[in-house]
């Protein structure tokens, strides 16, 4: 068990950030606001699957199997990886690079999870805001890691 837990900290944090070859990172509270942001989302997917366990619609099922489907995947991976090949060391846990063909799925069952918490006449607004956070993320860290890694 604690094998998966450095597993999933480090796939996670070299997924959202870290760089590189590993060796430049983003603060800890950037680290930290991922880590929220998940919870949060996770927790908004677990309440549309309660919601909707006695009337499943197709987009509850579409949801619910595409979130066994992924979780399925990452756990056999693991497997694989940890169990099979022995290979647990932390200079050896992949880079959560590998991972980024998860993104889009990973990108739709977070949003749903997130929109979950937010009352439906402040979709369209949360949307805009998520777009100017996004606008200053990605600013944030050109400005703060990748120029002065790369290029200073």
């Amino acid at each position: 068990i604690s094998y998966l837990g450095v597993y999933v900290r480090e796939a996670f944090e070299s997924f959202w950030a870290r760089f590189g070859w590993l060796d430049t990172t983003m603060s800890s509270g950037w680290i930290l606001l991922f880590k929220l942001l998940t919870v949060v989302a996770l927790g908004g997917l677990v309440k549309i699957i309660y919601e909707k366990r006695k009337r499943f619609k197709k987009s509850s099922q579409f949801l619910l199997g595409s979130s066994f489907i992924i979780g399925g995947l990452y756990l056999l991976y693991f497997f694989d990886k940890v169990l099979i090949t022995g290979s647990m060391e932390v200079h050896r846990v992949d880079q959560g690079r590998y991972y980024f063909i998860l993104m889009v799925p990973l990108l739709l069952l977070g949003l749903q999870g997130l929109f979950r918490w937010i009352p439906k006449e402040w979709h369209n607004h949360a949307l805009v805001l998520l777009n100017i956070y996004m606008v200053f993320f990605n600013l944030l860290a050109l400005v703060t890691v990748i120029i002065p890694r790369y290029y200073v």
